[in-house]
């Protein structure tokens, strides 16, 4: 029955009982792997020299690897899950001992939401593995929970903001998993005036980042939106008060120029494309 080839590193795959065997990734001196036992396309593996790597998409036929930067030894031994918590990853290590580690990752479809002054409902997506553990709590009485204080993988967290009375703008924020979801309110009053600078700017078809300043007072609240896919807010996109508004602009491949515009309390941004 054949093998894999002599003395050539890398990790190797067979769909046959061993009679044909593919290189999937070129890594020096593997010494293990794991597939997670709640996604089998997910995979860590251990060498010898180079650290810990992890893979996603472990079914493609060059299955993508990168190193494990937040695993800081250079030579693991052994990587396995833990049988009784499928999110917990074990590493044995030489002259390091052993290490344990959470598969878990959490994060948002968004990190904050503007609200009027009338209050309103609104929700945000938790993405996470599935098997991890989460809970939500809001932070200040005025935002309302009104999905489970608990849950378990992916899921919708939706809340409530109550009428803001107050006179002025309010910020609070929602805390789930270790991410913060902040909620601006605003105040409704009727004298705020808004400025922008500069008004426009010109990008090569290259792309790129730019930045404008919001001139508002104080007690002012703000909203920034892009009416275009390739423009995209990089900074906070919510604000009170003065405040800098940073975008980027992705590259160009249509061979015509275009048009986009980014609006801030109702005063327009216009970016030009070549």
């Amino acid at each position: 029955m054949g093998g894999p080839p002599n003395g050539l590193g890398g990790l190797y795959r067979t769909t046959n009982r061993g009679l044909t065997w593919t290189k999937i990734n070129s890594l020096d001196r593997v010494t293990s792997c794991a597939i997670s036992p709640t996604n089998s396309s997910e995979m860590y593996l251990t060498t010898e020299t180079d650290g810990l790597w992890y893979t996603s998409n472990l079914s493609a036929t060059t299955p993508t690897f990168s190193a494990v930067t937040s695993y800081p030894f250079r030579q693991p031994e052994r990587v396995f899950f833990n049988p009784f918590n499928p999110n917990e990853i074990w590493i044995t290590s030489f002259g390091n001992g052993l290490r344990v580690g959470n598969a878990c990752g959490y994060s948002l479809s968004r990190t904050s939401g503007f609200f009027g002054a009338s209050g309103g409902s609104g929700s945000f997506d938790l993405s996470t593995g599935n098997g991890c553990a989460w809970s939500v709590i809001s932070n200040d009485s005025w935002i309302v929970m009104s999905s489970a204080p608990n849950g378990v993988g992916s899921g919708v967290i939706m809340f409530q903001v109550l009428e803001n009375s107050s006179g002025r703008p309010r910020t609070g924020t929602i805390s789930i998993a270790g991410q913060t979801f902040t909620v601006l309110q605003d105040s409704g009053l009727p004298d705020c005036i808004y400025m922008i600078s500069p008004r426009s700017a010109t990008v090569s078809n290259g792309g790129g980042s730019g930045m404008l300043n919001v001139f508002c007072a104080d007690r002012c609240a703000w909203l920034a939106g892009s009416d275009v896919a390739w423009v995209t807010i990089t900074s906070n996109g919510i604000g009170t008060g003065n405040g800098t508004l940073n975008y980027s602009v992705a590259p160009n491949s249509t061979g015509l120029s275009r048009n986009g515009r980014i609006t801030v309390a109702g005063q327009v941004f216009t970016i030009k494309q070549k």
